[in-house]
């Protein structure tokens, strides 16, 4: 049973995500309105379901804080490894107006091939670079996740209702890197693969950097939610190149043994998009 308790752990935050984010996302209602009015976007929302929620359950089941790390080597080796990714994984960002001017889009079967293929293959080659990137030292003390957390988005939050009238890109930065690209790693990165990873283990290993069936569920999952939150019909293909790009993010995550890096690399990709798609 003990061995269990990690998926049944996974189960329930997965299970709270859906039912508190179903009950914050009533369209017309005055917290979804107040959100659009000050930020943009309903990043109340996202930093209730994908971190104050699990948090709580993590904290009310004992489970220790250090199994959504922020910093296993400390912030400059993920600041590079993210680095050495982001410059090669944001060539795939090219691929969205190239799947447009062909006539499909990203959740379109033939456009999600594309990106999923790119996107597969600029990140595997990424990260087999980043993979020599060497530690300086193992930091036993690692960043307090949910204190810390906690402060970088209020902070978060205050900035993007300062800049939310000045500078709409500005904000549109700001809630893609941290309220998009951070949350969504905390929660399946830091939460859900770390979870699995207690109860399946890393037996597997790829250019020196063990993982498991945690990585692989984590990515599945990651995958599925973006064409389950989409109010599209039918936008299954979305899911494939999603869980691709999850996969990468979880080779991530295994490499720095924190969700710092992935952060950093998700939010990074995300960057085009807050410059030059519309809000």
């Amino acid at each position: 049973m003990k061995r269990l308790a990690p998926i049944f752990d996974v189960a329930i935050c997965v299970a709270l995500f859906w039912v508190v984010r179903k009950f914050l996302s009533v369209p017309d209602t005055p917290f979804i309105e107040w959100q659009a009015q000050n930020f943009g976007r309903s990043i109340v929302t996202s930093s209730i379901v994908f971190f104050v929620v699990p948090s709580l359950w993590l904290i009310l089941r004992r489970v220790p804080a250090d199994e959504a790390r922020l910093s296993a080597y400390g912030a400059a080796h993920d600041l590079k490894v993210a680095g050495r990714m982001v410059s090669i994984m944001i060539l795939a960002t090219l691929l969205f107006p190239i799947i447009e001017v062909l006539g499909t889009s990203q959740v379109d079967w033939l456009g999600a091939g594309i990106l999923t293929i790119g996107f597969g293959t600029a990140g595997l080659f990424a990260f087999r670079l980043a993979a020599r990137i060497k530690p300086a030292r193992d930091v036993s003390k690692t960043i307090r996740p949910f204190s810390s957390t906690s402060l970088a988005l209020l902070i978060g939050m205050g900035a993007i209702f300062l800049l939310h009238d000045f500078s709409a890109i500005a904000s549109r930065v700001l809630v893609m890197v941290l309220f998009v690209g951070f949350l969504e790693e905390y929660f399946f990165r830091g939460i859900l693969q770390s979870r699995l990873n207690a109860c399946f283990g890393r037996p597997w290993s790829v250019w020196g950097v063990q993982f498991g069936a945690g990585l692989v569920i984590t990515a599945v999952l990651f995958g599925l939610f973006h064409p389950l939150s989409s109010s599209a019909p039918f936008p299954w293909p979305w899911a494939v190149w999603t869980g691709a790009t999850g996969i990468v993010f979880g080779l991530v995550r295994e490499k720095t043994g924190s969700v710092l890096a992935s952060a950093q690399v998700h939010g990074g990709i995300l960057i085009p998009a807050a410059l030059f798609v519309p809000a």
